[in-house]
């Protein structure tokens, strides 16, 4: 991730915290292990936002507005959003983010491939990336004026 994204990251919510790492072995009991990028995300800061717009640029779909990136512990809490969508789970998907419109960010649990589940447009589920790391680094902050 690049500085200038991870100086605007915000808390989700006032009681986000920084997971601890028997926080995130406990998530993975549940869903098997977390990609290394993703926990050390989950380890600085638990649940987050940003403080100006946040997008993934260079998609199948164009660029991609990103709001929130989930963690082990509630609110925003990957092991609650799990069951909530089933193409996800047929796929072998963990969901980690979302848009402001509730579709989700996932990753394969056998590559770590991103993918994208468009539910507003109803356009589906695609690969956006073929990994954690290139999704980051694909992430960019509006400058507003």
């Amino acid at each position: 991730m690049h500085l200038e994204v991870e100086s605007n990251i915000i808390l989700a919510t006032s009681k986000n915290t920084p997971n601890s790492p028997e926080e995130i072995q406990s998530l993975e009991k549940i869903i098997g292990p977390v990609p290394a990028p993703l926990k050390k995300l989950m380890s600085n800061y638990g649940s987050f936002a940003f403080s100006k717009p946040a997008f993934v640029i260079g998609t199948p779909f164009g660029d991609l507005p990103l709001f929130v990136f989930y963690s082990a512990t509630d609110p925003y809490g990957i092991a609650a959003d799990i069951e909530d969508f089933d193409e996800l789970e047929e796929n072998n998907l963990v969901p980690f983010a979302d848009d402001v419109f509730n579709d989700r960010y996932a990753y394969s649990k056998q590559d770590q491939s991103v993918w994208f589940l468009d539910t507003t447009y109803e356009l589906g589920l695609q690969q956006i990336s073929p990994d954690i790391e290139t999704f980051l680094n694909s992430i960019r902050i509006q400058e507003t004026e």
